[in-house]
């Protein structure tokens, strides 16, 4: 539930904004957010109280629903869930950025936010040779380290295409140089000096078609 009012709450008020939202009353925005909410939010908006002080306030109303819809915090469980987060084989550097990120959001780690995320990429990078490089850097930034993680796999992605692209090539020229080795045909047939069969032989340069009873 949390998540989702999360997701609500930051698409309703980029809608307020859309609409210019901030030049209408308080009641006129708690009215726009319980007709967009839905009839089960009107339900539960029935079940509040309200002080003098709050009454008609969206800010109160906001307030009320998020404290409805925001379990309690278990701390230590989000920052472990945090820690135990490592990159996947094959997964972009990006996406698993993007979500170790949004994982500090109930870690309450404050000013030490970025040198946390800093650590858990040198920790959790699923490639040892980045990993060793991040570790020889005396003075390593987040900054520094994303810059050092997506040059890497832009690298590795680069090598791999080339490597594709040199491999099919070398498979082509196979392809196109393909001869027969010594040995590779079946003997010819002779009897009494003469060939019994039909097919080609090669004499030094010319390549000569024989035919049955013909002598060579």
């Amino acid at each position: 539930m949390g998540e989702n009012w999360r997701r609500f709450i930051q698409t309703f008020e980029l809608y307020l904004m859309a609409i210019a939202a901030d030049s209408k009353s308080d009641k006129q925005r708690i009215a726009i957010f319980l007709t967009v909410a839905g009839q089960e939010a009107l339900e539960i908006y029935n079940t509040f109280t309200f002080t003098d002080e709050e009454k008609d306030k969206y800010d109160s109303v906001r307030a009320k629903f998020e404290a409805y819809c925001k379990p309690k915090i278990n701390e230590t469980y989000e920052k472990f869930v945090f820690r135990m987060r490592m990159q996947k084989t094959d997964e972009l550097f990006d996406n698993w950025l993007t979500d170790i990120t949004n994982l500090t959001k109930n870690c309450h780690f404050g000013t030490l936010r970025d040198s946390l995320i800093r650590d858990q990429i040198v920790i959790g990078t699923n490639d040892p040779t980045v990993q060793g490089r991040l570790l020889r850097e005396a003075e390593l930034d987040l900054p520094k380290a994303i810059q050092i993680c997506k040059a890497a796999e832009t690298a590795s992605k680069q090598l791999k295409l080339l490597q594709s692209t040199s491999d099919k090539h070398v498979d082509f020229v196979n392809q196109k140089n393909t001869t027969f080795r010594a040995g590779a045909l079946p003997r010819p047939a002779y009897r009494n000096g003469t060939y019994r069969g039909r097919g080609q032989i090669q004499v030094g340069a010319r390549q000569i078609k024989l035919q049955v009873g013909e002598s060579t």
